[in-house]
């Protein structure tokens, strides 16, 4: 099962083995029911695998190399940063696969910003740079201690997230920070259409749904300033890229 996954990831999950790791992302998707919330479900699993299915022997060799480099070869221990950037490599597989769905007849490769689009004798079409907005680290440090005290707690419910100041919304900042740096990545493509695909991990006092709406509303104005400078957003959350709340492209 997962084949092509599996040949992607060999090296990533055969260091974190050799770490002691057996906790990190793919394991316990691997392992998932598809009934936790933390986990993704056998469906991503496949999808992911199916993407990379369709890459040419190239593309799955940089694929390769890209998760074989996460880890290095002289590490001492498991940190989870690597699981942080095993998960920023995933948004870049489901931005492939999108961007193969809209520009079927032409090339999809691995290249920067992160990807690029192009026709069979060599020009661009498109370009794509990947990011991922993650939890804060006050959310995760939060998680981590109720795992390690098996305490459950009431998280407070920071309503800074719904400020449309940058100055005092730290979630608005962060992702103002990231655009910026997405728009200066794909300012070196002399490409005709450009994008920024964007994946979400929402804090629990963002995913809160009275807040989220709110907080999707400043995500899309910053699309729309996007769409100003001929930039288009594709955001989405937990790597369900066919499932966009912001999405101003169609083929």
């Amino acid at each position: 099962m997962y084949d092509n996954l599996n040949q992607a990831t060999s090296i990533f999950e055969q260091r974190a083995k050799q770490l002691g790791c057996h906790d990190y992302w793919l394991y316990k998707a691997k392992k998932s029911q598809g009934i936790c919330w933390e986990e993704f479900d056998s469906r991503l699993l496949a999808h992911l695998d199916t993407i990379i299915n369709t890459m040419s022997s190239g593309e799955r060799n940089k694929l390769a190399k890209r998760f074989a480099d996460i880890i290095p070869s002289n590490a001492q221990k498991f940190e989870k940063e690597y699981d942080e950037q095993f998960l920023d490599a995933l948004v870049e597989v489901v931005g492939y696969g999108w961007l193969q769905d809209k520009f079927s007849s032409h090339r999809v490769q691995f290249a920067e910003p992160d990807l690029v689009v192009k026709y069979d004798k060599g020009g661009l079409v498109a370009a794509m740079a990947c990011k991922r907005i993650r939890t804060s680290v006050a959310n995760d440090q939060f998680f981590e201690y109720q795992r390690e005290s098996h305490r459950v707690e009431a998280r407070p419910v920071d309503t800074k997230v719904l400020h449309v100041s940058p100055e005092e919304n730290p979630f608005l900042r962060k992702l103002q920070d990231t655009l910026s740096k997405a728009t200066n990545q794909l300012s070196k493509k002399n490409a005709p259409t450009k994008f920024i695909f964007v994946n979400f991990s929402w804090d629990v006092s963002a995913a809160i749904h009275s807040h989220k709406q709110d907080i999707i509303r400043l995500i899309k104005k910053e699309a729309s300033d996007l769409r100003k400078s001929g930039i288009t957003m594709i955001a989405f959350e937990d790597l369900q890229a066919n499932q966009p709340f912001v999405e101003g492209y169609s083929r």
